[in-house]
């Protein structure tokens, strides 16, 4: 490509493109070492150097120098697998308006075409891939759910009971409560038919 087609604003908005994307594959790596059975930080990892090496094919294509590969420090992870998993949505959120304003100051064809397929590999795949996890990593613990129950009604505190149904762990314990009200259901009605049949 022509260099002298390539207006200063396009050569910023590939460096600025680029640099994201090895930020957040130094970033993901982290956490992929950090926590090693979470799958989705590997995937991560793995699309945003693949993504890194897109950007530096896009620069040597708009004639300018690709930067020169380099250990991008990382920042200080968040102390849970949770809080990373929900700091880096958010990073990928804020990526995908960073994308719209870069995309208004390409206009190449080509490049535009690698911005653009970046940007939906965040939406379609980045974002819901972190948010499954965080799914996941939310689901509550049943026994530490029955410990705590169990706990909370030896204390034979209302309040409590009220708090507990409403806090985090809520629903989960409303549908434990529902599954045994329609248990306890059940077992009375299976009693009153062997009953009537001892009759």
């Amino acid at each position: 490509m022509d260099n002298s087609h390539t207006s200063p604003d396009m050569k910023s908005a590939l460096q600025i493109a680029w640099e994201d994307a090895a930020q957040s594959a130094s970033w993901y790596r982290a956490m992929a070492e950090a926590y090693t059975s979470s799958e989705p930080f590997v995937a991560l990892w793995q699309s945003r150097q693949q993504q890194v090496q897109a950007l530096a094919w896009a620069m040597e294509y708009a004639a300018l120098a690709a930067p020169a590969p380099t250990k991008t420090p990382v920042k200080t992870l968040p102390p849970t697998q949770l809080e990373c998993l929900e700091v880096a949505v958010v990073h990928e959120n804020a990526t995908v308006r960073l994308y719209e304003s870069l995309l208004d100051t390409v206009d190449e064809p080509t490049l535009r075409d690698t911005l653009f397929q970046i940007q939906a590999t965040l939406l379609q795949h980045h974002i819901p891939a972190l948010r499954r996890a965080i799914s996941e990593t939310q689901i509550p613990d049943p026994v530490a759910v029955f410990e705590e129950i169990q706990q909370t009604v030896l204390r034979k505190n209302p309040a409590e009971w009220a708090g507990m149904l409403t806090g985090q762990n809520g629903s989960f314990l409303s549908g434990l409560l529902l599954g045994a009200a329609a248990l306890t259901i059940l077992s009375k009605q299976n009693t009153s038919q062997d009953d009537e049949r001892s009759e």
